[in-house]
This record gives structure tokens, sequence and C-alpha cells, in this order.
């Protein structure tokens, strides 16, 4: 759900403003916010969407938080905000990343090459996008 009260939910800033819609990540067992998801640049009259996810803190990360987030964020923006299609972006060595945006059913659609500079070097960034039918085929039990 998208907090209603934003002076309720400061800790979402601006992001309760716009047409963002902001989570933070949170494990079960504490309070400690370890990442976030983000549905940005909405295009209502298109029902289109980017999404962001990030994991911060190492220790997190290959536990299964993204893979969950990921499907959970899926499954809000096809089904509460009924988008016919979300898009991303992920820097070609994210291998990581990748794997779990297949996994869910994301198809690759192309490259901004050389777009990204990290390290000494020039890195693309690649695009990815899924649409609700796709979804709905690789969407967990």
């Amino acid at each position: 759900m998208r907090p209603h009260n934003p002076a309720h939910f400061g800790y979402f800033n601006d992001a309760t403003q716009n047409e963002n819609y902001y989570f933070h990540l949170r494990p079960l067992e504490s309070d400690q916010p370890i990442g976030f998801v983000v549905l940005f640049n909405l295009k209502w009259r298109n029902q289109t969407a980017e999404m962001a996810i990030g994991i911060g803190a190492r220790e997190y990360r290959g536990k299964g938080y993204g893979q969950e987030a990921l499907f959970l964020l899926l499954r809000y923006a096809f089904t509460e905000l009924m988008l016919r299609r979300v898009s991303l972006t992920v820097m070609e060595y994210n291998l990581a990343a990748i794997k779990a945006y297949e996994r869910a059913g994301f198809q690759r659609e192309g490259a901004h090459r050389q777009a990204i500079h990290r390290a000494g070097g020039y890195h693309d960034l690649l695009l990815y996008g899924i649409l609700r039918d796709e979804w709905n085929t690789h969407q967990q039990p």
C-alpha cells in the first residue's frame, strides 16, 4: 500500500508527493532498513512504469530479499496499479540482478552501449522489460 499521510511516514520524504511508489525493505526479524524498491516514471495513459531495486548492505544480498521484493513489487504493479508494462535498466556486470530479473520473466530489450563509466572502464547499461502477461506466466505460487 502507498502511505496516505506523509507526515506519519516521514521517512518516505517526497516519494508520496509525486507519481513514484517507493518502499523500504526490512527483514521480518528487525526494523532495520536494508534496501528499497521503487516504481517511477509512471505513464498512466500507457499503463507503464520503470522500476529500481537496491539492497544496501552486502550481508543481506544473496538471501532472497531482493527476489521477494521484486515479486511483490511486480504483483503490486500488475494487480493493484493495473500496469501493462514495467521496465528497468541494469549494468551489464550485475549478473546476480540480471539472473533475478530474468527469473521473474523480464526480457532483455536492448542496451545503451558504454553508457556507464566505472573503475576505469566503460560498461553497457542493459534495458529490460516485462509485460503483465509475461509476469502472469512467471509468477511464483
